[in-house]
């Protein structure tokens, strides 16, 4: 009983893995682009790793979106996807895609460098920006409401 005790007492004390999600930005009304605001990790070369959420208004090949973690070279302008997996609405894995670990500029004129914009500037750890919820499920459930209302 004392063991069973011990190991509740653990997991509790356990953190549980947070999310915060919030709007990077809409591609036109098919998708939209959040942050986890919990995620954001400098690396030891000035680089930031953030999980970064591709919602889709409609699902694609039973997939309602993207969860990627990304690596942003803000001096540099540059990104990369570190892993990326297609789910469905309740956050379950689809599939897995392969990462691409080579390094892409961003466009400045594409969803790219709207993301690097918005990680690089501090944008992602500041109070005020619209967010959409504390569940991966949550967040897409929202996020293809506001989509789809658009329409």
């Amino acid at each position: 009983m004392r063991f069973l005790l011990g190991i509740i007492a653990l997991l509790a004390a356990t953190p549980a893995f947070a999310t915060d999600w919030t709007v990077v930005t809409n591609v036109e009304d098919r998708a939209m682009v959040l942050a986890d605001r919990d995620s954001v990790t400098r690396e030891a070369g000035g680089t930031i790793k953030v999980r970064m959420l591709y919602v889709m208004r409609d699902d694609m090949e039973n997939m309602a979106g993207l969860e990627m973690v990304n690596e942003f070279d803000c001096s540099a302008r540059r990104y990369r996807r570190v892993s990326i997996r297609g789910i469905d609405a309740d956050g379950a894995l689809v599939r897995e895609e392969a990462a691409r670990p080579e390094w892409r500029d961003a466009d400045p004129e594409a969803v790219s460098g709207t993301m690097l914009d918005f990680v690089c500037s501090g944008t992602i750890s500041a109070a005020g920006t619209p967010r959409l919820g504390a569940s991966t499920p949550a967040a897409m459930a929202e996020a293809r409401r506001q989509l789809r209302e658009k329409r």
